[in-house]
């Protein structure tokens, strides 16, 4: 229930929330919200296992910092995730899991006009993943030890 609560005012913030610093008519810091869904599948060498997409959602927070056509972007954001696997003998299990992203990107303004912007950007993320379960039958514990 806590959970769901946080998700949905995340969700909340993001639709609400944007705030911009500006300094001498040129925006340099921006601060915003995020949340969305992900479908995550995984996916084994064994072909007794067959893995299915799973939907979890994702909340937080994120800033850039603009220096005129180039910019920093970091960002920490809390991942649910969730997906499945079925088996030949007809029985299934769930695997569950957050984890926390924090991405930092460089990029560049190729297009910036009034009406819209193009960039591009680089970087990389560190995920650190906790709270596993996994619900499994005997089966599938076998199955994923020979993967493992």
């Amino acid at each position: 229930m806590k959970q769901r609560f946080l998700a949905v005012s995340s969700l909340l913030l993001c639709i609400t929330c944007s705030v911009e610093a500006n300094a001498q008519q040129t925006t340099i810091v921006h601060i915003g919200v995020k949340a969305g869904t992900n479908f995550t599948k995984t996916s084994s060498a064994s072909s007794d296992l067959s893995g299915k997409y799973g939907m979890g959602y994702q909340a937080g927070l994120m800033a850039r910092v603009d220096f005129n056509r180039i910019y920093l972007q970091g960002e920490a954001i809390f991942n649910k995730r969730k997906t499945s696997y079925d088996l030949k003998d007809g029985s299934s299990s769930q695997l569950k899991w957050n984890s926390i992203d924090i991405p930092v990107v460089a990029g560049y303004k190729i297009v910036s006009s009034k009406d819209f912007n193009v960039r591009a950007f680089a970087g990389g993320v560190y995920s650190y993943g906790f709270n596993d379960n996994i619900s499994t039958s005997k089966a599938l514990r076998e199955g994923l030890k020979k993967i493992l």
